[in-house]
């Protein structure tokens, strides 16, 4: 089967209509992109590449938090508004 007969048959299910031309442009555009995925998956299989998409732990253990409450009463301070339960008061959004 040619380039050609699949992109009438993919623009066929696509319900788009394509003129010679587009057809030959747009084989050629397929083309250049299956040989640039080509050299991509070539390069990615030689030994010594970067693994691509390795999961790793950016963030830093959790160890010797603050004690609880320990910056409350200088962050209340900041608040505009505090209630008389130490809550910071703010607008009704509704």
């Amino acid at each position: 089967m040619s380039d050609d007969i699949d992109i009438e048959k993919i623009s066929k299910l696509a319900r788009v209509d394509l003129g010679d031309a587009d057809t030959d442009e747009l084989a050629a555009n397929i083309r250049d992109i299956l040989s640039y995925v080509s050299s991509v998956e070539k390069v990615a299989g030689e030994a010594g590449a970067p693994e691509v998409g390795a999961v790793r732990n950016v963030l830093r253990e959790d160890t010797d938090p603050h004690e609880p409450g320990a910056y409350r009463e200088a962050l209340l301070r900041e608040a505009p508004a505090v209630d008389e339960d130490g809550f910071i008061v703010v607008p009704p959004i509704l």
